[in-house]
């Protein structure tokens, strides 16, 4: 954007110093360089207005998708969540989240090197995406951290789902075969009053298979958490 501006400032003075030539020969001075001038500024202004429709779709893009995995981002995650909280209400189905965690992900891409740490995080995100519907939400939710929206899905398919991704994950062996995941699961309007609700109980799950050790589910039933191993 600020390449697009000098370009058209250069564009300007060039139109200015073009016009000044135009003036100082024309016999119409006064008509001349409003003429040129005129030219000139609408044409950079063109030019400009077309550049920025070209880059806006790309920058949209970008706003919504995470570079390294090429799953949406936590912002975009987010808004959908809200989105579909109120489509639940709407037509009275309900909403789950699953939150996806690399265990011990900084120990396992300090031991096989930055490079290595990123492509197991690009290959976790592959495998979630494979092992969800089309019309579910995968994003990038954190470092390590994939979040799951399944519209119109109770607690006990969002199990299936998190069960699927970890048995995946371990048959995929990314990094070496090293990398197990643990997830934390709940339902709206099951778990939680709303979508903030919601994010709090995903979260608070998973934060408790964490406690309970690698490679555990963790969901959120009517206040009372229930892991699986």
């Amino acid at each position: 954007m600020e390449n697009n501006k000098t370009v058209i400032l250069v564009i300007l003075v060039a139109a200015l110093v073009v016009a000044t030539a135009v003036n100082i020969m024309s016999q119409s001075a006064g008509q001349g360089f409003l003429h040129v001038v005129l030219i000139i500024v609408a044409g950079a202004t063109g030019w400009y207005a077309a550049s920025n429709r070209a880059i806006a779709p790309e920058t949209s893009e970008k706003s919504i998708i995470d570079e390294l995995t090429g799953l949406h981002t936590y912002n975009y995650f987010i808004d959908r969540l809200n989105e579909e909280k109120k489509r639940a209400d709407r037509f009275g189905s309900r909403v789950s989240m699953v939150l996806i965690e690399i265990d011990d992900f900084k120990a396992l891409s300090d031991e096989l090197g930055h490079a290595r740490g990123k492509k197991v995080i690009k290959e976790i995100g592959e495998i979630v995406k494979i092992q969800v519907r089309g019309v579910d939400i995968v994003s990038r939710y954190n470092t390590e951290q994939f979040g799951v929206l399944l519209p119109n899905t109770g607690r006990v398919a969002s199990y299936e789902v998190a069960e699927r991704v970890r048995i995946a994950a371990v048959e995929g062996s990314p990094g070496d075969g090293k990398v197990t995941i643990s997830a934390g699961l709940a339902t709206y309007p099951d778990n939680a009053g709303d979508d903030v609700q919601l994010i709090e109980r995903v979260e608070e799950a998973l934060g408790d298979a964490k406690s309970v050790g690698n490679n555990v589910r963790v969901w959120d039933d009517a206040g009372e958490k229930r892991a699986a191993t």
